[in-house]
């Protein structure tokens, strides 16, 4: 959930970016956010807006034991990771699908349903849903060993490196060298972290596709402060960018270069539109500025 803190602490302009597909819950975190309060952040001693916050809801019963999975959980959990080493991924598949009919579940056996799928979706070669999966084992950390956690973030850096997802490999390799049983893998990634930060600083455009699905903004976190959106086959709505302390709307129009300030700091773009809208994001270097 993405969000802005307004100058009198009040929350506004709530984004659902990512959903467990329960609309139950969509609608209660997006209910509840609305009512929370904070102190305002001040830039000067005044009070500012703070444009680019993110919370993860989890919703557990208050009768559910968190601390481990049932015994039905870890056989079907067994079973299936077995059927995907064996290559029956129809067989994964259907017992991943039974699984998710389980009425009710822990935060412990969600993060570990949610490695499963990650690893279904690694051998069908879905890289997109593979990294969806893993970003929800990342958030889910409290309830997975830590080498697990090592694992999962190594495969989401490499996963968000060849999806031009450039912000988030570095968020990425940034919290695994804050992990003492990482050594060996910050070594191995190393290179491949200069080498995404090289493309960043590079003279080429970075063309990210974007597709608008399930009546939520398509979002994309800025590596770069000039930007076009070229390409657009359907409707678009609006463009947001929020950034740390800075929000700012815009009509979306095809080929049109968008350059925000250098000192605006972390940012991310969410675009509005029709569902199966699709168009190219371009972020511009400064040496090819048309």
């Amino acid at each position: 959930m993405s969000y802005i803190v307004e100058k009198d602490g009040s929350v506004s302009s709530p984004i659902l970016e990512e959903s467990s597909g329960n609309g139950a819950f969509s609608r209660a975190a997006l209910k509840a956010i609305t009512k929370w309060t904070y102190e305002p952040a001040l830039e000067n001693g005044e009070p500012v807006q703070q444009c680019n916050q993110s919370v993860r809801f989890d919703f557990s019963l208050s009768d559910v034991d968190n601390a481990g999975a049932s015994r039905k959980f870890s056989f079907q959990y067994k079973k299936t990771q077995a059927l995907i080493a064996d290559g029956n991924l129809k067989g994964a598949l259907t017992n991943i699908e039974k699984m998710a009919n389980k009425k009710r579940w822990n935060l412990y056996e969600d993060a570990w349903f949610s490695l499963l799928k990650a690893n279904y979706h690694h051998a069908i070669d879905d890289s997109i849903k593979q990294l969806d999966h893993l970003n929800r084992v990342i958030h889910s950390s409290d309830y997975i060993p830590k080498d697990l956690y090592v694992n999962a973030l190594s495969r989401t850096f490499i996963l968000n490196v060849n999806q031009a997802n450039y912000a988030a490999a570095l968020r990425n390799f940034g919290a695994l060298k804050k992990q003492d049983n990482a050594t060996e893998l910050v070594e191995q990634l190393q290179a491949y972290a200069e080498k995404v930060e090289d493309v960043i600083a590079g003279d080429n455009f970075l063309i990210k596709a974007g597709t608008i699905a399930n009546d939520r903004p398509w979002s994309h976190a800025l590596v770069r402060n000039e930007f076009t959106i070229t390409d657009i086959k359907g409707e678009l709505y609006k463009l947001e960018v929020r950034c740390n302390n800075r929000v700012m709307s815009y009509q979306v129009q095809d080929n049109v270069e968008w350059k925000i300030p250098s000192n605006w700091q972390g940012c991310t773009i969410y675009v509005n539109g029709a569902d199966d809208a699709s168009f190219n994001f371009v972020e511009i270097p400064m040496t090819k500025r048309s």
